[in-house]
């Protein structure tokens, strides 16, 4: 984010930090953490930058699962997909 923002010039990034720091305190899973990193990317104000949850991303997008050799997959709609590495 802090590297690539569009309206990076305009962060206060130690304090977005900070605030997401706090925030995310007591995680323990990935999950625990989706609702910091919608705050987060929202926080960017660039109109641009969002953050959709599995079960989100799948309803929006009509994705489909796929898994192989302890990596899992999704193949999007419109030619586009992703492989989350552990």
């Amino acid at each position: 984010m802090e590297q690539q923002s569009v309206m990076r010039h305009r962060v206060d990034w130690a304090q977005l930090r900070r605030r997401v720091l706090e925030q995310a305190h007591g995680a323990r899973t990935a999950s625990d953490t989706y609702g910091v990193i919608a705050w987060a990317l929202n926080s960017l104000g660039d109109g641009h930058s969002f953050f959709l949850d599995p079960q989100q991303s799948g309803a929006r997008l009509g994705a489909t699962t796929l898994s192989f050799e302890g990596l899992t997959g999704r193949a999007l709609e419109d030619g586009l997909g992703y492989v989350s590495l552990p």
